[in-house]
């Protein structure tokens, strides 16, 4: 079964058309306009089911579908956001091309130890990027609003850690909202730090690899390491932007490594010229700054998506372990 993730959305043109949003969710793609004085409603051009789309294409910033005997062309304003809307109409073709028995089966059996890794992956990186974002609320005058809404996060993703067994009941986060309810900033970030560091030597304390023995490439627990590390060091270099930190040679390096290092994972998806260019947006002003930090951030997301395609792809094709005679 599929994750429900929210809707990704640019701006965009449509070939024929004219200017408008593209919306892109788990199993449609849709076109509107917003009109009104305050662009409160929504005419929807194109409502186009992943389920109907024959084929996509991409030229630099144009999409192309075929569906239901239509072609329908989208120029995405931003190129920045072109790879990630491509990606996520390619992840839904993919899902929908899935058969039916398949899914079922996959919703029916326990979770394994890659089925878990891949879990505790993805759902520690929600955390520390939740508990990042309160840290990133705490400069300047205070927004405590934002930063109750960071609690908000944090306590959702890291109940949807502790569900994945006893081993991983390990993180309090009760400390932080305490702090957050008495409004203390000092207090809040050292809690929030405290919870980090607990996070990440929990994730780096097994070395077990259960994914060993198999024909196909697959990713073992280093290689999910090496991710998390990316988002730890990418999280802190946005911080050090946030309050002013001149001094960030060393991050910037250790994560340029760590994303040079996942181009060696299987199905890569780190391209290092557009990594270079990301990284030179850093020292271009606060908008450039942004557009690189989320640059890399929608690299290492979907290198996220790809180890875990990768993982699922090889213990399909594992062979059954004899039965004992």
């Amino acid at each position: 079964m599929s994750t429900t993730k929210p809707a990704t959305i640019v701006k965009s043109r449509l070939r024929n058309f004219g200017n408008g949003v593209l919306e892109v969710s788990n199993d449609t793609v849709k076109f509107y306009v917003e009109t009104g004085r305050f662009r409160k409603h929504r005419e929807t051009i194109r409502n186009i089911p992943i389920a109907e789309i024959d084929s996509l294409e991409r030229q630099e910033n144009d999409l192309s579908l075929a569906w239901k005997e239509n072609t329908d062309v989208f120029a995405v304003a931003e190129t920045s956001k072109v790879l990630a809307i491509h990606e996520r109409i390619l992840a839904g073709l993919k899902e929908q091309q899935k058969p039916a028995e398949i899914t079922v089966a996959e919703t029916q059996k326990q979770p394994d130890k890659t089925n878990l890794l891949m879990q505790e992956t993805a759902t520690t990186i929600d955390v520390a990027n939740a508990l990042f974002s309160i840290l990133g609320h705490l400069h300047g005058r205070v927004d405590w609003k934002l930063v109750e809404l960071g609690f908000k996060q944090v306590d959702e993703a890291s109940a949807k850690l502790t569900s994945l067994g006893t081993d991983f009941a390990f993180l309090d986060v009760k400390p932080i909202s305490v702090a957050v309810q008495q409004r203390y900033p000092k207090e809040v970030a050292d809690r929030t730090l405290e919870a980090l560091k607990t996070l990440h030597k929990h994730f780096n304390t097994d070395d077990s690899s259960p994914t060993e023995g198999a024909d196909k490439p697959r990713p073992n627990k280093k290689d999910w390491k090496v991710l998390v590390q990316a988002f730890y060091v990418l999280n802190d270099l946005k911080i050090g932007a946030v309050v002013g930190d001149k001094d960030s040679e060393k991050e910037t390096t250790e994560l340029m490594n760590l994303l040079d290092e996942l181009t060696k994972q299987p199905g890569s998806r780190i391209d290092m010229s557009a990594v270079k260019t990301s990284f030179e947006k850093l020292s271009l002003g606060k908008e450039k700054q942004k557009e690189g930090f989320e640059d890399i951030k929608v690299m290492l997301e979907l290198q996220l998506q790809e180890l875990m395609l990768v993982a699922s792809s090889a213990q399909q094709t594992s062979p059954t372990p004899a039965k004992p005679v």
